[in-house]
């Protein structure tokens, strides 16, 4: 009986190496190493190649070998203010994705929008990871780097000077928005303001805030103590004690949250009211009708992180400040402000 064909640069038997790699790819070995742990020194075209041909080959690194001969764990330790938010979800999803190809794999944490909580898991996996991203970080800075030590520490929609960060450009998120609802005639808009205490919130008020004053709108401001489904649907009274026909929440949790509370209150979005979400997440299209939203996009986002992560361990780089830029995803919760009588009350 014939023996099965092995595939085209497929080693014949025993586990894959960086040389079967690079012989399937017909590209030096060096070359090989350096697109699985600095991709951005490979030009496109041999970033593709190797890593179709890791592909093809199902080439795993030999962790335990790597770790012997560097000292690393290939480990990253990512914190989270909130798993169950469908961003982070979807982000850390990306994330993974992102540093397969780096033959890093990732050890999660949940804070839970605590300070204390974020504290205690940037101590706990220091000196267990290679470095720690944190997302949405709530704790005070000092105390940060005092939990972080000497661990290399990339920050996610935060700033801080001195550590590497990766933010979705903010002021970006609110020129989007209300550039939008302008272009749709509306002047007097409601903005539903993120926690106090996010760094992104305090970011994208104090723009928006800008953007009212230039524009001479009409602008009303309310504040949730979380950036939930139930803080949207909670607030939906002081919306309807506004004269707004439009609103700007947050994130897209705080958004779909309105969008319910408005139409169990028989206000009409968008008829009546428009409604813009951020993020992006899965559910702004599962939602009637689909949120208007503006999103981060998160295979960009990912790969900035992970871009940051490689500068910081090769190159020491705790500087580095990268931002991305959101896109508008037009969906069904805005329309041009309407005009003509019969709108219902705010207060009946």
């Amino acid at each position: 009986m014939p023996e099965p064909r092995q595939p085209v640069g497929a080693p014949a038997c025993g586990s894959v190496t960086l040389h079967d790699v690079a012989r399937s790819s017909g590209v030096h070995i060096a070359t090989v190493s350096r697109a699985l742990s600095r991709p951005e020194l490979v030009n496109e075209h041999t970033l593709a190649r190797v890593l179709a041909a890791v592909e093809a080959l199902d080439y795993h690194p030999n962790l335990a070998a790597r770790r012997l001969r560097t000292g690393r764990t290939a480990t990253i330790g990512v914190v989270v203010p909130d798993i169950a938010n469908p961003f982070f979800g979807a982000f850390i999803r990306e994330l993974q994705d992102a540093l397969r190809i780096t033959g890093q794999a990732v050890v999660l944490a949940d804070s839970r929008h605590d300070a204390e909580i974020e504290l205690d898991e940037v101590a706990w996996l220091r000196g267990q990871v290679d470095a720690v991203i944190v997302c949405g970080s709530v704790a005070p800075a000092a105390r940060l780097r005092a939990a972080a030590g000497t661990q290399p520490v990339v920050l996610l929609n935060r700033q801080i000077r001195g550590t590497s960060s990766v933010v979705v450009d903010q002021r970006a998120v609110a020129d989007v928005s209300i550039e939008h609802l302008l272009g749709l005639g509306h002047r007097s808009i409601v903005y539903v303001a993120g926690p106090a205490h996010y760094w992104s919130s305090v970011q994208r008020r104090s723009r928006i805030e800008a953007l009212a004053a230039q524009h001479h709108l009409d602008l009303h401001l309310v504040d949730t103590a979380e950036a939930t489904f139930e803080a949207g649907v909670g607030v939906v009274d002081q919306l309807r004690s506004t004269p707004a026909t439009a609103v700007v929440a947050f994130n897209d949790l705080l958004a779909v949250g309105l969008v319910h509370g408005l139409r169990a209150a028989a206000v009409a979005v968008p008829t009546h009211l428009s409604v813009v979400g951020c993020d992006g997440i899965d559910l702004v299209g599962m939602v009637d009708p689909p949120l208007t939203t503006v999103a981060a996009p998160l295979p960009a986002l990912a790969a900035a992180v992970v871009a940051a992560v490689v500068a910081l361990l090769n190159d020491g780089d705790q500087t580095s400040a990268r931002k991305v830029a959101p896109t508008l995803v037009c969906g069904g919760t805005t329309m041009a402000v309407r005009t003509k009588p019969g709108r219902p009350s705010r207060h009946g």
